[in-house]
């Protein structure tokens, strides 16, 4: 196991992770174990589903397990610096996701997490910024995932639940987003 922190130095993880909450732990076997995530939309939930994910700004970032911390906020991404793609998965179920490009359109569903697979690893296009996100949880009955972005020009937007709305507002760069996993 390796804690973020350690490895990066307080002011990378800050700077990359957007807290100096309790560091995410992750292990190369099983990268979703840590539960010290407190969340603010009505999850009471004795079980625990994990949500990791990452966001290319021209490089991987380092992962963000939950948006850890009870405040809300950890996060993927840098303020200000637009994100070109995004990866993510869940420890349990399938997690399906897209992101919509600037001045483009709805790009592929995906469900994988390989950073080193550009066609089925991850959402988004390396030479392109993302304007939007959706995403949906199956196969876990009563659970959902919820998300949010925010841009250079605006905090967050509202939290979104499952695919009929999407996090963003298209020709507005997002440079930070934000996944958890709530019992309906």
């Amino acid at each position: 196991m390796k804690n973020l922190r350690a490895s990066y130095g307080e002011k990378y993880y800050k700077q990359y992770c957007g807290t100096t909450a309790a560091a995410p732990t992750v292990d190369s076997k099983d990268s979703n174990k840590n539960n010290n995530s407190k969340d603010n939309i009505n999850n009471n939930s004795t079980k625990k589903i994990d949500i990791t994910y990452c966001v290319n700004i021209g490089s991987w970032l380092p992962p963000v397990v939950n948006c850890e911390d009870e405040t809300e906020d950890g996060y993927a991404g840098i303020k200000n610096t637009s994100i070109r793609a995004l990866a993510a998965k869940v420890s349990e179920g399938t997690l399906k996701y897209r992101v919509h490009i600037v001045n483009g359109g709805w790009l592929g569903w995906i469900s994988n997490y390989k950073l080193n697979d550009f066609y089925h690893g991850y959402a988004g296009l390396l030479t392109d910024k993302i304007d939007a996100v959706q995403a949906e949880l199956t196969e876990v009955p009563g659970y959902q995932v919820v998300y949010r972005t925010s841009t250079s020009s605006k905090d967050y937007y509202p939290w979104v639940t499952g695919t009929r709305d999407y996090a963003g507002v298209f020709g507005k760069l997002v440079d930070r987003v934000q996944m958890k996993i709530v019992k309906l």
